[in-house]
């Protein structure tokens, strides 16, 4: 997804990537939102922020 208010951000649904079978570059996660509705079977494994729902800087453009 991408909105007009942030160009230069994307943001991607967490199972939507096969990395083993990309074969372009993968972005890095910078966070992760709604965490609390993720499935139990997904895991967080890195560092990046988590957040339960939309983060205070991007609610201007992303409807709850």
């Amino acid at each position: 997804m991408t909105y007009k208010t942030a160009p230069d951000e994307v943001s991607i649904a967490a199972v939507s990537i096969d990395e083993e079978k990309s074969s372009g570059v993968i972005p890095q996660v910078e966070r992760h939102i709604y965490v609390s509705q993720r499935p139990s079977w997904y895991k967080i494994l890195d560092m990046a922020e988590q957040h339960e729902g939309v983060p205070t800087d991007t609610k201007d453009y992303v409807k709850e």
